[in-house]
Protein backbone atom coordinates (compact mmCIF):
# COMPACT_ATOMS: atom_id res chain seq x y z
CA UNK A 1 0.00 0.00 0.00
CA UNK A 2 1.18 3.62 -0.31
CA UNK A 3 1.17 5.21 2.34
CA UNK A 4 1.86 9.13 2.98
CA UNK A 5 1.37 12.14 5.76
CA UNK A 6 -2.53 11.91 6.16
CA UNK A 7 -4.20 14.79 5.34
CA UNK A 8 -5.93 14.19 8.81
CA UNK A 9 -2.38 15.43 10.28
CA UNK A 10 -2.55 18.78 8.41
CA UNK A 11 -6.23 18.80 9.77
CA UNK A 12 -4.94 21.85 12.22
CA UNK A 13 -2.83 23.74 9.15
CA UNK A 14 -5.35 24.03 7.13
CA UNK A 15 -8.72 24.97 9.39
CA UNK A 16 -6.22 27.53 11.41
CA UNK A 17 -5.31 29.81 8.83
CA UNK A 18 -7.98 31.62 7.22
CA UNK A 19 -11.51 33.47 7.45
CA UNK A 20 -14.22 30.45 8.68
CA UNK A 21 -11.59 28.72 9.59
CA UNK A 22 -9.89 30.90 12.14
CA UNK A 23 -9.23 30.30 15.15
CA UNK A 24 -11.26 33.26 16.46
CA UNK A 25 -13.99 32.42 19.15
CA UNK A 26 -18.02 32.59 18.00
CA UNK A 27 -18.85 35.88 19.84
CA UNK A 28 -21.72 35.55 22.64
CA UNK A 29 -25.58 36.97 21.59
CA UNK A 30 -26.46 40.19 21.21
CA UNK A 31 -28.23 41.65 23.68
CA UNK A 32 -31.26 43.15 22.04
CA UNK A 33 -35.00 43.46 22.19
CA UNK A 34 -37.20 41.96 19.19
CA UNK A 35 -39.72 43.16 16.67
CA UNK A 36 -41.39 41.61 13.83
CA UNK A 37 -41.86 44.12 11.01
CA UNK A 38 -41.59 41.89 7.81
CA UNK A 39 -40.85 43.26 4.75
CA UNK A 40 -41.85 41.71 1.31
CA UNK A 41 -39.62 44.09 -0.85
CA UNK A 42 -36.50 42.08 0.97
CA UNK A 43 -35.23 38.49 -0.18
CA UNK A 44 -33.99 35.97 2.11
CA UNK A 45 -32.58 32.63 1.43
CA UNK A 46 -29.99 29.98 1.93
CA UNK A 47 -27.03 28.75 -0.47
CA UNK A 48 -24.88 26.10 0.15
CA UNK A 49 -20.93 25.99 0.06
CA UNK A 50 -20.50 26.99 -3.31
CA UNK A 51 -23.18 29.37 -3.16
CA UNK A 52 -26.20 27.37 -4.85
CA UNK A 53 -29.62 28.71 -3.71
CA UNK A 54 -31.32 25.65 -1.46
CA UNK A 55 -34.17 25.00 0.33
CA UNK A 56 -32.76 21.98 2.22
CA UNK A 57 -30.05 20.54 3.27
CA UNK A 58 -28.22 17.65 4.67
CA UNK A 59 -26.80 18.09 8.10
CA UNK A 60 -23.45 17.49 7.60
CA UNK A 61 -22.96 20.03 5.33
CA UNK A 62 -22.86 24.10 5.46
CA UNK A 63 -25.46 26.55 4.48
CA UNK A 64 -25.32 30.47 4.98
CA UNK A 65 -27.83 33.06 5.00
CA UNK A 66 -28.62 35.92 2.21
CA UNK A 67 -29.97 38.87 2.07
CA UNK A 68 -30.84 40.84 -0.78
CA UNK A 69 -32.59 44.26 -0.85
CA UNK A 70 -31.29 46.27 2.79
CA UNK A 71 -30.29 49.79 2.10
CA UNK A 72 -26.39 50.27 2.08
CA UNK A 73 -25.11 51.05 5.10
CA UNK A 74 -27.84 48.68 7.25
CA UNK A 75 -26.15 47.12 10.01
CA UNK A 76 -28.00 43.58 10.20
CA UNK A 77 -27.62 39.99 11.32
CA UNK A 78 -29.46 36.78 10.91
CA UNK A 79 -31.15 33.92 13.31
CA UNK A 80 -31.58 30.37 13.21
CA UNK A 81 -34.27 29.02 14.68
CA UNK A 82 -35.02 25.56 15.77
CA UNK A 83 -38.80 23.65 14.92
CA UNK A 84 -40.05 24.44 18.08
CA UNK A 85 -39.52 28.09 17.96
CA UNK A 86 -36.34 28.27 20.03
CA UNK A 87 -32.91 30.30 19.11
CA UNK A 88 -30.23 27.81 17.17
CA UNK A 89 -28.07 29.91 15.98
CA UNK A 90 -28.52 33.46 18.17
CA UNK A 91 -27.92 37.39 16.84
CA UNK A 92 -24.09 36.87 17.93
CA UNK A 93 -22.58 38.74 14.47
CA UNK A 94 -23.38 41.96 12.69
CA UNK A 95 -22.96 42.72 9.39
CA UNK A 96 -23.15 46.27 7.31
CA UNK A 97 -25.49 45.46 3.84
CA UNK A 98 -23.49 46.87 1.03
CA UNK A 99 -24.54 48.63 -2.56
CA UNK A 100 -26.50 45.92 -4.51
CA UNK A 101 -24.00 45.91 -7.05
CA UNK A 102 -21.64 45.29 -4.30
CA UNK A 103 -22.66 42.89 -2.12
CA UNK A 104 -20.77 39.54 -1.57
CA UNK A 105 -22.81 36.17 -2.71
CA UNK A 106 -23.20 35.76 1.11
CA UNK A 107 -22.06 37.02 4.63
CA UNK A 108 -19.85 33.64 5.91
CA UNK A 109 -19.33 35.48 9.06
CA UNK A 110 -17.36 33.17 11.76
CA UNK A 111 -21.00 30.99 12.55
CA UNK A 112 -20.77 27.73 11.20
CA UNK A 113 -24.53 26.40 9.89
CA UNK A 114 -24.13 23.26 10.45
CA UNK A 115 -25.10 19.83 12.49
CA UNK A 116 -28.41 20.44 13.56
CA UNK A 117 -31.09 17.82 13.86
CA UNK A 118 -33.97 16.89 10.94
CA UNK A 119 -36.21 19.33 10.71
CA UNK A 120 -38.23 22.28 9.18
CA UNK A 121 -36.11 25.54 10.23
CA UNK A 122 -36.67 29.32 10.13
CA UNK A 123 -34.34 31.63 8.89
CA UNK A 124 -34.61 35.20 10.20
CA UNK A 125 -33.11 38.52 8.79
CA UNK A 126 -32.69 41.17 11.55
CA UNK A 127 -31.65 44.91 11.62
CA UNK A 128 -29.91 46.41 14.40
CA UNK A 129 -30.71 49.88 15.62
CA UNK A 130 -28.87 50.76 18.46
CA UNK A 131 -30.25 47.91 21.39
CA UNK A 132 -33.09 46.90 19.18
CA UNK A 133 -33.02 43.92 16.65
CA UNK A 134 -36.38 43.93 14.14
CA UNK A 135 -37.08 41.33 12.46
CA UNK A 136 -37.68 42.27 8.80
CA UNK A 137 -37.79 38.95 6.65
CA UNK A 138 -38.20 35.09 7.48
CA UNK A 139 -37.68 31.98 5.47
CA UNK A 140 -37.34 28.52 5.71
CA UNK A 141 -34.64 25.73 5.30
CA UNK A 142 -35.77 21.75 5.76
CA UNK A 143 -32.47 20.17 7.29
CA UNK A 144 -32.52 16.31 6.52
CA UNK A 145 -30.66 13.53 8.58
CA UNK A 146 -26.89 13.03 7.42
CA UNK A 147 -25.72 10.15 5.01
CA UNK A 148 -25.11 7.32 8.12
CA UNK A 149 -22.43 4.75 7.80
CA UNK A 150 -24.20 1.21 6.67
CA UNK A 151 -24.23 -1.01 9.84
CA UNK A 152 -21.97 -3.32 8.08
CA UNK A 153 -19.30 -0.13 8.23
CA UNK A 154 -20.45 0.79 11.82
CA UNK A 155 -19.82 -3.41 12.65
CA UNK A 156 -16.30 -3.08 11.19
CA UNK A 157 -15.10 0.30 13.18
CA UNK A 158 -16.97 -0.87 16.57
CA UNK A 159 -14.88 -4.44 15.82
CA UNK A 160 -11.57 -2.65 15.20
CA UNK A 161 -11.54 0.62 16.80
CA UNK A 162 -14.01 0.47 19.93
CA UNK A 163 -11.11 0.82 22.25
CA UNK A 164 -10.39 4.11 21.10
CA UNK A 165 -14.32 5.84 21.33
CA UNK A 166 -14.20 8.34 23.34
CA UNK A 167 -15.52 7.23 26.89
CA UNK A 168 -19.77 7.48 27.60
CA UNK A 169 -21.64 9.82 25.01
CA UNK A 170 -19.05 12.45 25.01
CA UNK A 171 -17.33 13.56 21.49
CA UNK A 172 -13.63 14.56 21.19
CA UNK A 173 -14.01 18.44 20.40
CA UNK A 174 -10.40 18.08 18.28
CA UNK A 175 -7.73 15.90 17.12
CA UNK A 176 -5.48 17.57 19.01
CA UNK A 177 -4.95 14.35 21.78
CA UNK A 178 -3.59 11.43 21.39
CA UNK A 179 -6.53 9.60 21.86
CA UNK A 180 -8.71 11.20 19.33
CA UNK A 181 -6.05 11.19 16.40
CA UNK A 182 -5.65 7.54 16.86
CA UNK A 183 -9.68 7.32 16.25
CA UNK A 184 -9.42 9.27 13.03
CA UNK A 185 -6.64 7.10 11.95
CA UNK A 186 -8.03 3.66 12.98
CA UNK A 187 -11.09 4.54 10.69
CA UNK A 188 -8.83 5.84 7.90
CA UNK A 189 -7.10 2.79 7.94
CA UNK A 190 -9.84 0.77 8.22
CA UNK A 191 -11.69 2.63 4.86
CA UNK A 192 -8.30 1.89 3.03
CA UNK A 193 -8.45 -1.75 4.52
CA UNK A 194 -11.72 -2.52 3.12
CA UNK A 195 -11.51 -0.44 0.14
CA UNK A 196 -14.43 1.67 0.80
CA UNK A 197 -14.12 5.25 1.46
CA UNK A 198 -17.83 5.77 2.96
CA UNK A 199 -16.21 4.04 5.99
CA UNK A 200 -14.73 8.04 6.19
CA UNK A 201 -18.05 9.10 7.99
CA UNK A 202 -17.79 6.50 10.74
CA UNK A 203 -15.95 9.61 12.63
CA UNK A 204 -18.54 12.45 12.45
CA UNK A 205 -20.59 10.80 15.25
CA UNK A 206 -17.45 10.97 17.32
CA UNK A 207 -15.77 14.40 16.81
CA UNK A 208 -17.33 17.87 17.04
CA UNK A 209 -15.74 18.74 13.72
CA UNK A 210 -16.54 15.39 12.40
CA UNK A 211 -17.41 17.07 9.26
CA UNK A 212 -13.89 18.36 8.27
CA UNK A 213 -12.24 14.41 9.50
CA UNK A 214 -14.24 12.91 7.59
CA UNK A 215 -13.41 15.43 4.76
CA UNK A 216 -9.86 14.82 5.48
CA UNK A 217 -10.11 11.25 5.40
CA UNK A 218 -11.61 11.11 1.88
CA UNK A 219 -8.38 12.82 0.94
CA UNK A 220 -6.35 10.17 2.47
CA UNK A 221 -7.94 7.38 0.48
CA UNK A 222 -7.81 9.10 -2.29
CA UNK A 223 -4.21 9.88 -2.20
CA UNK A 224 -3.63 6.11 -1.23
CA UNK A 225 -5.43 4.17 -4.16
CA UNK A 226 -4.01 6.85 -6.32
CA UNK A 227 -7.84 8.04 -7.45
CA UNK A 228 -8.07 11.76 -8.61
CA UNK A 229 -11.79 11.10 -9.24
CA UNK A 230 -12.11 10.77 -5.24
CA UNK A 231 -10.48 13.84 -4.96
CA UNK A 232 -14.25 15.67 -5.69
CA UNK A 233 -15.38 14.29 -2.64
CA UNK A 234 -13.94 16.47 -0.55
CA UNK A 235 -15.67 19.87 -0.02
CA UNK A 236 -13.22 23.04 -0.37
CA UNK A 237 -11.91 24.58 -3.77
CA UNK A 238 -8.46 24.24 -1.99
CA UNK A 239 -8.56 20.43 -0.55
CA UNK A 240 -9.94 19.47 -4.39
CA UNK A 241 -6.70 21.13 -5.44
CA UNK A 242 -4.56 19.58 -2.47
CA UNK A 243 -5.70 15.96 -2.98
CA UNK A 244 -4.54 16.41 -7.00
CA UNK A 245 -1.36 18.10 -5.88
CA UNK A 246 -0.36 14.87 -3.68
CA UNK A 247 -1.45 12.18 -6.47
CA UNK A 248 0.16 13.99 -9.39
CA UNK A 249 3.00 14.94 -7.19
CA UNK A 250 2.46 18.61 -8.89
CA UNK A 251 3.14 21.43 -7.16
CA UNK A 252 0.53 23.64 -9.75
CA UNK A 253 -2.30 22.39 -9.05
CA UNK A 254 -1.85 24.60 -5.99
CA UNK A 255 -1.59 27.41 -8.08
CA UNK A 256 -4.04 26.95 -10.88
CA UNK A 257 -7.24 25.84 -9.46
CA UNK A 258 -10.52 28.01 -9.58
CA UNK A 259 -10.54 29.64 -6.06
CA UNK A 260 -13.82 29.84 -3.92
CA UNK A 261 -15.32 32.85 -3.52
CA UNK A 262 -15.47 33.58 -0.01
CA UNK A 263 -11.86 34.40 0.84
CA UNK A 264 -8.70 35.70 -1.16
CA UNK A 265 -7.17 33.25 -3.60
CA UNK A 266 -3.78 34.25 -1.71
CA UNK A 267 -4.86 32.45 1.38
CA UNK A 268 -6.60 29.57 -0.23
CA UNK A 269 -2.89 29.04 -2.04
CA UNK A 270 -0.85 29.53 1.05
CA UNK A 271 -2.79 26.84 2.26
CA UNK A 272 -2.49 24.57 -0.53
CA UNK A 273 1.36 24.88 -0.77
CA UNK A 274 2.13 25.07 2.76
CA UNK A 275 0.34 21.42 3.27
CA UNK A 276 1.54 20.09 -0.30
CA UNK A 277 5.08 20.85 1.45
CA UNK A 278 4.69 19.07 4.23
CA UNK A 279 6.77 15.71 3.32
CA UNK A 280 8.99 18.30 0.68
CA UNK A 281 10.31 20.30 3.60
CA UNK A 282 10.97 22.64 0.48
CA UNK A 283 12.46 25.88 1.54
CA UNK A 284 11.88 27.37 -1.50
CA UNK A 285 8.11 26.40 -1.39
CA UNK A 286 7.58 28.06 1.94
CA UNK A 287 9.13 31.27 0.46
CA UNK A 288 6.51 31.66 -2.21
CA UNK A 289 3.75 31.67 0.78
CA UNK A 290 1.84 35.52 0.57
CA UNK A 291 0.89 35.22 4.51
CA UNK A 292 3.43 36.39 7.19
CA UNK A 293 1.87 33.80 9.71
CA UNK A 294 2.02 30.52 6.75
CA UNK A 295 5.15 31.40 5.54
CA UNK A 296 6.73 31.28 9.20
CA UNK A 297 5.01 28.31 9.94
CA UNK A 298 6.30 26.45 6.76
CA UNK A 299 9.79 27.79 7.32
CA UNK A 300 9.59 27.01 10.83
CA UNK A 301 8.32 22.94 10.46
CA UNK A 302 11.17 22.75 7.03
CA UNK A 303 13.82 24.43 8.96
CA UNK A 304 13.15 23.04 12.42
CA UNK A 305 14.46 26.35 13.21
CA UNK A 306 11.34 28.02 16.00
CA UNK A 307 12.91 31.37 15.48
CA UNK A 308 10.04 31.23 12.92
CA UNK A 309 7.70 29.95 15.16
CA UNK A 310 8.14 32.97 17.58
CA UNK A 311 7.12 35.33 14.40
CA UNK A 312 3.44 33.91 14.18
CA UNK A 313 0.97 36.43 15.30
CA UNK A 314 -1.78 34.10 15.43
CA UNK A 315 -1.71 32.14 19.21
CA UNK A 316 -3.05 28.77 18.30
CA UNK A 317 -0.91 28.59 15.04
CA UNK A 318 2.09 29.84 16.87
CA UNK A 319 2.26 27.11 19.66
CA UNK A 320 1.34 23.94 17.15
CA UNK A 321 4.41 24.97 15.50
CA UNK A 322 6.49 25.14 18.40
CA UNK A 323 5.10 21.68 19.38
CA UNK A 324 5.38 20.43 15.67
CA UNK A 325 9.27 20.78 15.95
CA UNK A 326 9.00 19.65 19.71
CA UNK A 327 7.72 16.12 18.72
CA UNK A 328 9.82 16.02 15.44
CA UNK A 329 12.45 12.91 16.08
CA UNK A 330 15.95 13.62 16.39
CA UNK A 331 17.96 14.67 13.19
CA UNK A 332 20.75 12.54 12.03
Amino acid sequence: MRFLLPALACFFFLTGCCGLFSDTPIPPPMELTFSVALDPSLTLYAVDWDANRITSTDSNFRFYPVQRGLPAGTLYTFRLIYPNDEVAVPANENFTALPSSEEPNFQAGLQQYYGYPPGKYAIELVTIEGSHGKIVARTFIRITRANETSPEDVRLVMQNCSHLLPPGNSIFQSLDSSEAFALAICIRDMAIVQNNPEICKAVIPYFNEGMFISDACFEDYAVNKSDLSLCGKRERAVDKALCRAKITGDMQECLTFQCDFYWSCDDQRDVCLANFNILRNDVSICRMLKGDDMRNRCLGGALLDKSYCNQITANESRESCLRNIDEMPPQN
